[in-house]
């Protein structure tokens, strides 16, 4: 073999051997970027789970307070207003939109439109509790345990299930949160009384 051949095949391994190692090189980076790109996605999924459960929370526990106290302290000698139940429940909510009253208070009521969860108070302009909302509803319960009919048992209801399910915003995939709270309305007469025997 001539030396100028034995160069010209020294040169093609050299070739094979750098395209090898280009082609092994574009593949670990690949797999490197894609590794990336997928710990970034699970990172602004989490994030976005994390802030749609953190704003549902904090909406959940903003009216389980308030609808905790729906009813009327006999004591302040105010007296519920007209279509409303011992409850302090509107005999007009629903499955969907609930109304409430306390000790002469204005009415407020929680209600789902437009993707946002929002609170209305009587004369006043409805504020926005959360957004990204899929769902909101109500369960009314007599003190069985047993769902009321509506509104024929409105005066038997002693507890509300709130449930709320937002979706998470801005996230690359959309994932829904679901929270609930059971509630007892603290000024019924039965729950007063199953309270002061404990």
């Amino acid at each position: 073999m001539s030396p100028r051949s034995h160069r010209l095949g020294n040169a093609g391994f050299t070739l094979i051997e750098l395209l090898v190692t280009t082609i092994i090189s574009l593949a670990l980076g690949a797999g490197g970027a894609l590794f990336f790109r997928t710990q970034v996605r699970a990172l602004a999924d989490q994030s976005a789970g994390l802030h749609a459960t953190e704003g549902a929370r904090s909406a959940l526990d903003f009216m389980a307070s308030e609808i905790r106290r729906a009813g009327t302290n006999t004591g302040l000698g105010w007296a519920l207003p007209a279509n409303y139940c011992g409850a302090g429940l509107s005999q007009s909510s629903s499955a969907n939109t609930l109304t409430i009253v306390w000790d002469g208070q204005a009415a407020i009521t929680y209600d789902l439109s437009n993707g946002q969860i929002r609170r209305t108070v009587a004369g006043e302009a409805a504020q926005t509790l959360i957004k990204n909302a899929v769902d909101l509803s109500f369960q009314y319960l007599k003190q069985d345990n047993t769902g009321a009919t509506w509104p024929g048992q409105c005066t038997s209801v002693t507890t509300i299930l709130l449930n709320v399910q937002v979706q998470t915003p801005r996230a690359p995939s959309t994932s829904t949160v679901t929270l609930a709270s059971r509630i007892a309305l603290r000024n019924n007469s039965k729950v007063l009384g199953r309270l002061t025997t404990r």
